[in-house]
């Protein structure tokens, strides 16, 4: 049902730029750049991770940049994670730096109000679906129900996405620009309750783990090659 809902959702937004092909002049293009991607385990920040991203994006047109404008953009983003090393507490052994990484397909939507011909800030929402995660790869390597399962996973959440930016014109039909965004999301990625009666391997005794929600929050630095299609009536 889920999968479904995402499809649907997809062909709509394909739809949408269809419908705005046909109609006016527009800007699009893809944006590529940079992820700082944090994570909050129940009421804990984890490390930071390094990743990336990638989108395509159509915007209309503001020709004298006063009114500002609306985007549209589909891509795929990494949110995550990471450990520099710790102490493993099912083991008690330390366990080396690890990468927690959420791929998650992105569709969001939002408004551009220009400050002046090049400065501008951004508001959006974004609906997401986790395509795919490192946890499995984890799981084998660490076998141990202390670390978050793959079938834990919620691959539906949203967000809201805030920043700002600087753009030119190379020429009439071209141009380029970055961004940068601040990107928290609403709802957990991932969440499972607690699991009670576990044997411990260090004391032997029975233990219950607490539940674990992970949530996400993502730092971007976007590069922005932009495209004009113009459309001009006779």
């Amino acid at each position: 049902m889920m999968k479904h809902t995402w499809i649907y959702i997809t062909l709509v937004f394909i739809g949408m730029c269809c419908a705005e092909i046909e109609a006016q002049s527009f800007w699009f293009g893809p944006k590529v750049g940079a992820t700082l991607g944090i994570q909050r385990w129940n009421n804990f920040e984890r490390q930071p991770l390094f990743a990336g991203h990638g989108a395509f994006f159509i915007e209309t047109v503001d020709e004298d940049k006063t009114l500002g404008s609306l985007y549209a953009q589909l891509g795929l983003h990494q949110r995550g994670s990471a450990t520099r090393s710790f102490i493993n507490s099912w083991d008690n052994v330390l366990v080396p730096g690890l990468r927690f990484v959420f791929n998650n397909i992105s569709l969001q939507v939002g408004a551009k109000k220009f400050m002046n011909d090049k400065f501008y800030y951004l508001i959006g929402v974004r609906g997401e679906y986790t395509v795919s995660t490192n946890l499995e790869e984890l799981n084998e390597r660490f076998v141990s129900p202390s670390f978050p399962q793959p079938e834990s996973v919620r691959p539906l959440v949203a967000g809201i996405t805030g920043g700002a930016g600087y753009q030119f014109e190379i020429s009439e039909l071209y141009g380029a620009g970055i961004e940068f965004t601040v990107n928290p999301d609403f709802y957990n990625n991932y969440y499972t309750p607690a699991i009670p009666n576990i044997i411990s391997p260090i004391t032997g005794n029975s233990i219950t783990l607490p539940e674990t929600s992970i949530r996400n929050t993502t730092l971007e630095v976007t590069l922005v090659l932009r495209f004009l299609r113009k459309v001009e009536y006779y």
